[in-house]
Order: structure tokens, then sequence, then C-alpha cells
């Protein structure tokens, strides 16, 4: 997909409602300058390890998927801002409690 070539991508937003998408491919780690991931309302179950190569990243929002875990890799992300993960069914925030106390979340664990 070419998509994955936009190396000057800034804002990423996908919302599929009807569930198709399931997962997000590997070249996401291709888009150096992303600073917005938007990807709510899919029926996403995992994040994929690539988010860590996102290092300018300020803005995650992931809510309304089937996420359970959130990547390791999300605490590398060091200025991530704003992460938004409810309505999914997260057990634990490990990889966010290593984030600093400046970090906005907002989730719901089931």
């Amino acid at each position: 997909m070419a998509l994955w070539n936009c190396v000057c991508l800034f804002e990423l937003r996908i919302e599929m409602s009807d569930g198709v998408l399931t997962s997000l491919p590997p070249q996401l780690a291709r888009l150096e300058n992303l600073t917005t991931l938007i990807v709510s309302s899919n029926a996403l179950t995992e994040l994929p390890d690539a988010i860590a190569s996102l290092k300018k990243l300020r803005n995650l929002e992931a809510a309304g998927n089937q996420l359970s875990a959130i990547p390791d890799g999300v605490a590398q992300c060091e200025l991530l801002q704003v992460v938004d993960l409810s309505n999914n069914s997260i057990r634990s925030l490990a990889p966010l409690d290593r984030k600093s106390t400046r970090l906005n979340s907002s989730h719901q664990l089931h």
C-alpha cells in the first residue's frame, strides 16, 4: 500500500466502524514524522510493536477496539502526551506507568 511510503505524513486517522480493520501493518514504522495516530472504533486486537519507531508521536487514540494490552513500545514514544484507550479490555497500564507524569491519558480498565 502506497500510504506506508508517505514519510511526510503527520496525522493518520483510520476509523472503520464496520470492524474490517483488525490489525495495523509493521510498515507503520515507516511513518517516522507521524505526530497523531487515531485508530479508534475499529476491531484492533493489538497495536503493533512498530509504535516504538514513531519517535515524534504525541497523540495516540485507539478507543473502542478489542485491545487487551498496551505494547511496551509505547513507553519509547518520548513525546507522547495524549493517549485514549477507552472502551477496550486493557487490564494493565504498565507501559504507560513508565511515561512521564505529564502524560494525559484517558483509559478504562475492565
